[in-house]
């Protein structure tokens, strides 16, 4: 059930969100379009007022960013380096330099169960403005809050890769790690252990994700472009149903979704257009 709309004067587009505190969320602007300007973080309130403003030249799309349980933002910078932002906004520190090598951070993700960071990391062997024109093979890094490594997930108990190209991480109530690849999610335990990969609706078309988030019964959304639609399917990997469709007033090219845990409610922002829409599908406690 559609609640509200919020119009983020400051962007084109949506292609992230993520909550600061009750009445502030962190929108990035999704810059296909042209190319040629910075892509913009913004600091909105929920009268679509910019708070405060991050210009960064990073190529990322998705994933780039995320704000801890302490309200601090983590992002991912044009050299790769990962930095974090005070929640007073006064404050930048390096929280992670880029490697050495060809392993480069694609996406990141505050886990607000362990206060860890989950890094998307790709191997990359050719210039990154050509990556979308490789298969790279990924993995998933976790860091403590003080900067540590203790835990890299990276291949099957065959040997074989775990990842591609990573896009968006996420996290589930029951701990699982949710990974989109645009074309399929990956969901392991929090171990890194291999749980199933869901690649679209049975007898539907192949998936293209630019959004996933998880709700408060540790179902997964997923955004798909090509059907225009916001999928769920349960923790499992069992597709349960079509939450949002083109049928849906004003319902179009989903670009991310972000469940609120404390609302039950569902934020959803557009590739098309620079507002955000709320939704609720959950009723009761």
């Amino acid at each position: 059930m559609f609640q509200e709309s919020i119009t983020i004067k400051d962007v084109k587009c949506i292609a992230q969100i993520s909550f600061m505190e009750p009445e502030l969320f962190w929108v990035t602007d999704y810059c296909a379009r042209d190319m040629e300007e910075k892509k913009k973080l913004i600091l909105s309130d929920i009268k679509g007022k910019t708070n405060s403003e991050i210009t960064d030249e990073c190529p990322l799309l998705f994933g780039y960013y995320s704000v801890n349980s302490d309200r601090e933002l983590f992002f991912i910078t044009f050299h790769r380096d990962i930095i974090k932002l005070s929640k007073d906004l006064k404050t930048r520190t390096t929280f992670l330099k880029n490697p050495d090598g060809h392993w480069q951070p694609s996406c990141l993700y505050c886990s607000h169960f362990t206060k860890d960071i989950l890094v998307g990391m790709t191997f990359v062997n050719v210039p990154y403005s050509e990556m979308v024109k490789e298969t790279n093979t990924g993995k998933v890094t976790r860091y403590s809050l003080s900067g540590e490594l203790i835990q890299t997930m990276q291949y099957l108990n065959t040997g074989q890769p775990l990842y591609r190209m990573l896009c968006i991480i996420t996290e589930n109530n029951n701990g699982d790690i949710v990974v989109s690849e645009s074309d399929r999610i990956v969901v392991t335990d929090r171990g890194g252990r291999f749980r199933f990969c869901y690649e679209g609706p049975p007898l539907g078309t192949v998936l293209h994700s630019n959004g996933i988030c998880t709700d408060v019964m540790s179902n997964i959304l997923v955004t798909d472009e090509r059907t225009d639609s916001v999928q769920i399917i349960d923790r499992d990997g069992t597709f349960l149903l079509f939450l949002l469709t083109p049928m849906s007033i004003g319902f179009s090219r989903p670009g991310c979704l972000r469940f609120d845990m404390k609302t039950n409610l569902l934020w959803v922002g557009f590739l098309d257009r620079n507002t955000v829409s709320v939704y609720k599908y959950i009723t009761g406690k």
